[in-house]
């Protein structure tokens, strides 16, 4: 069995999980370096505006100057 077979589901738990922390009242924070945080900054924009839905509370690290010092 290929590694990829091996994870089947994984992307499943980690969703449900992140669901769970919602529900619970968390928050997602997002950090990168480079290109990574540029994904990271798309993909908080996302949670806090969805195209549908209501938005969840998610932060990029790297936008606050005050986080990085």
């Amino acid at each position: 069995m290929g590694k990829a077979l091996g994870n089947r589901g994984a992307g499943q738990r980690q969703a449900g999980a992140a669901v769970r922390g919602f529900v619970r009242g968390g928050r997602l924070f997002v950090f990168g370096n480079g290109g990574s945080s540029t994904d990271a900054a798309s993909l908080a924009a996302l949670f806090l505006q969805p195209p549908w839905g209501l938005p969840l509370p998610a932060r990029n690290l790297v936008a606050d100057s005050a986080v990085l010092t």
